[in-house]
């Protein structure tokens, strides 16, 4: 089924284990090793899942330690109830007494007794503003990001390709980069503070952030807080969504729907769920959240080469020539051939390891299949000359048949004259009276051969076009039979 069931790091601290699924893919358990504040990393969490027949999570049970990771409440009843549409609307581990929802499923308000959140959305359904009731506003104007008290906001950030730009508090601003790893998740942020075209790891690195494998934060290491980079634009991490930690709500706004990382499980249906049935609506990257991303919260995407139709493949974020060979359905070998002669050579990656020289938008031709989609052109260019020649022969045969069709019936008709000319009595007497040279005979046939004569051309002609027809559709027939000649 290619989910997820393990994940280990360098130094067993951070691994995670057990995780089970139902049939319908929905997590069963899962268990955490993590910081906890002390030398134990052991059970951070060891998850038990609960669910109704309608794959809505009913309750999670925390065997680990309830402080980190997942925070499991004390109630003991349910812990989460939706409304009719399958959205969460209760959350009692973390205090939510009521979710409301607007007609995109999107969340309007989160209640939690008597503090809230409240969003406001576009038509068509991009997020604008959130006010929180401890008196702070966030405004979303494209890619431009304000913050402060309501009434008060001011502009923290505004992105670019390879990062995010903040005001300086001197009327300039300050670059600061973002690396990124294959899932877009954001793991290294740095600025040139000094201005001296270098990157001192000591006093220039802002924030570094590692992940369990459905998105929760690793914590315990390189925790040291910069003065550099700005505090409300650290929010954007995993998949390069933002985490709302307003009053602890702790989920990822992915556009379509929010998701929580600590339980590795969407909070809304999925509203494409009718075009994967077979998955259930809650599931978050088909349990494979290693290989697929969600880039808006309604489909999973993976880093698969797009197929260009042609031969030929582009690159997207992640892929490497062992992933070429398996979009491409050949040999790791060969992919790696292609890549190194077409790309460029294999590099050591940090880690040690070898890389492909793989960038995004990057494009690569695999010759068998553009000889193959080249070979399929050219027949299919033949033979859309050769229908083009059938229907031009259809059309003048066409033309031909109805000539034909012309000419036997003046055939016809001029039979018609000629016999009823014959047959006509005035036509049998003398017109002149009694000739003995029989003027009366020789104008009758005079007359009547004259008609028969221009029947027996009109006969003629309808020959001849047949002959033509009979050549039309001798020459469709070794058309449609592959023989141009």
């Amino acid at each position: 089924m290619n989910r997820i069931t393990a994940a280990t790091d360098n130094t067993n601290n951070y691994n995670v284990s057990n995780i089970s699924y139902d049939k319908n893919g929905n997590i069963e358990s899962l268990t955490r090793n993590g910081y906890q504040d002390s030398s134990t990393f052991t059970d951070m969490d060891v998850l038990d899942y609960d669910y109704d027949s309608g794959n809505k999570l009913t309750k999670v049970t925390d065997g680990g330690n309830g402080a980190y990771g997942f925070k499991d409440g004390t109630n003991t009843n349910d812990d989460f109830e939706y409304d009719i549409n399958g959205n969460l609307e209760i959350d009692r581990n973390k205090g939510i007494t009521s979710i409301t929802y607007n007609h995109l499923n999107l969340p309007d308000q989160v209640n939690f007794g008597s503090d809230n959140i409240q969003y406001v959305y576009d038509a068509t359904g991009a997020k604008l503003k959130r006010t929180s009731s401890t008196g702070t506003e966030t405004l979303y104007i494209g890619n431009y990001v304000y913050e402060g008290g309501v009434g008060n906001a001011q502009l923290q950030f505004f992105s670019h390709p390879e990062g995010y730009v903040m005001p300086d508090g001197q009327g300039g601003y300050d670059y600061v980069y973002n690396y990124l790893d294959h899932l877009g998740s954001v793991r290294l942020s740095y600025t040139d503070a000094d201005g001296n075209g270098s990157i001192d790891p000591a006093t220039e690195l802002i924030e570094e952030n590692n992940y369990y494998p459905y998105g929760l934060k690793m914590l315990g290491f390189n925790a040291g807080v910069s003065p550099h980079g700005n505090s409300t634009a650290k929010r954007w991490k995993f998949n390069g969504k933002e985490l709302d930690g307003t009053l602890d709500i702790d989920t990822y706004d992915f556009g379509a729907r929010n998701y929580d990382p600590a339980l590795g499980r969407w909070m809304n249906l999925d509203p494409l769920a009718e075009s994967m049935r077979r998955h259930s609506p809650y599931n978050y990257a088909f349990d494979n959240p290693i290989y697929y991303i969600d880039p808006d919260g309604m489909v999973s995407l993976a880093f698969d080469w797009i197929k260009n139709g042609d031969g030929t493949y582009t690159a997207q974020k992640g892929d490497s020539a062992k992933t070429l060979s398996e979009d491409a359905g050949i040999s790791l070998e060969e992919a790696d051939k292609i890549v190194q002669s077409q790309l460029g050579e294999n590099y050591e990656g940090d880690d040690g390891e070898m890389k492909s020289d793989v960038e995004v938008d990057d494009v690569v031709a695999v010759p068998e299949q553009v000889e193959a989609f080249e070979a399929e052109q050219k027949s299919i260019a033949e033979d859309k000359k050769t229908d083009s020649e059938i229907s031009k022969t259809e059309t003048e045969m066409e033309a031909s048949v109805a000539a034909k069709d012309k000419f036997d019936k003046q055939a016809d008709s001029l039979g018609k004259v000629w016999l009823d000319f014959m047959n006509d009595p005035k036509n049998s007497h003398e017109k002149y009276g009694n000739e003995p040279s029989g003027g009366m005979s020789l104008w009758r046939s005079y007359k009547g051969g004259k008609i028969e004569k221009k029947q027996k051309q009109k006969e003629n002609k309808s020959d001849s076009v047949d002959k033509v027809i009979q050549k039309q559709k001798q020459k469709i027939e070794r058309l449609k039979n592959g023989n141009n000649n």
